[in-house]
């Protein structure tokens, strides 16, 4: 090799090796302490149509979920404890009618958590009375 070529080529080396330490770190590094939300409570809902079970999930558990079976873009159903399918999705209870339903239920054009009974936001309700 070209004496002229060694300082390059040493440096290339520390580069590859700072790169792959970096990588490394990224990847092995836990992903989340998800101790804070333990104990709180995600609403469940099965779309399964002849299932339709309303189920409540600890919070961690559920990302924990989330986690293992995400792949691309698209949230996956959860496995169901009733009918044991994978149809489980996150769910919002009204606070004004009871009604539990999907975020984005009501439509597009309205706030995710618009109940599509009785058309009340909570999101919208803070909005208006701070």
């Amino acid at each position: 090799m070209d004496d002229s070529k060694k300082p390059l080529m040493i440096g290339l080396i520390v580069v590859c090796f700072a790169l792959a330490g970096v990588i490394a770190y990224w990847t092995s590094r836990d992903s989340g302490d998800l101790s804070a939300v333990r104990g709180e409570i995600q609403l469940m809902k099965c779309r399964n149509k002849d299932c339709q079970h309303v189920f409540e999930m600890d919070m961690a558990d559920y990302i924990t979920e989330l986690r293992e079976h995400t792949t691309g873009l698209q949230v996956p159903g959860l496995p169901c404890p009733k009918c044991g399918k994978n149809s489980a999705y996150a769910a919002i209870k009204c606070p004004r009618c009871g009604v539990v339903f999907e975020p984005g239920a009501a439509g597009r054009d309205k706030l995710v958590d618009t109940c599509p009974e009785c058309g009340f936001s909570e999101r919208a309700s803070r909005r208006t009375n701070p």
